[in-house]
């Protein structure tokens, strides 16, 4: 499976009224880096461009989350647990700072749980 297969199938498992406000294109282009995250100088209420930024910024992380966990594995030879991730992830400085641990935590947990039965291969973007 593409890594931006995977990306795009991690967002609409986990994050799907948000998927559904922006539409699959969108979802699709937010994945392959099309659209970009930029922080918002604040806002009363939520509309479509803060849920494109948001899936934009999950997508930043499940990109770097996938790319550490194809790392990993190359490394030991074995797919790598939830807490192994987190903590290369938090070690790497690639944990974006509006991200708690325990949104992490589950992140991690989704992508290996996805990833259990599952070939990922690393594309060049």
């Amino acid at each position: 499976m593409k890594k931006t297969d995977t990306v795009v199938q991690l967002l609409k498992e986990c994050f799907p009224r948000e998927c559904n406000i922006v539409g699959s294109t969108n979802v699709r282009d937010i994945a392959e880096g099309k659209i970009k995250y930029v922080s918002p100088e604040g806002a009363s209420k939520v509309d479509t461009n803060q849920v494109l930024q948001f899936l934009a910024l999950l997508a930043i992380l499940l990109n770097n989350t996938l790319s550490i966990y194809i790392i990993l594995k190359k490394e030991r030879g074995e797919k790598p647990q939830p807490d192994i991730l987190r903590i290369e992830i938090v070690k790497r400085g690639l944990k974006p700072p509006n991200i708690d641990e325990n949104f992490l935590n589950q992140l991690c947990e989704a992508v290996c749980k996805k990833l259990e039965d599952t070939t990922i291969e690393d594309e060049e973007n």
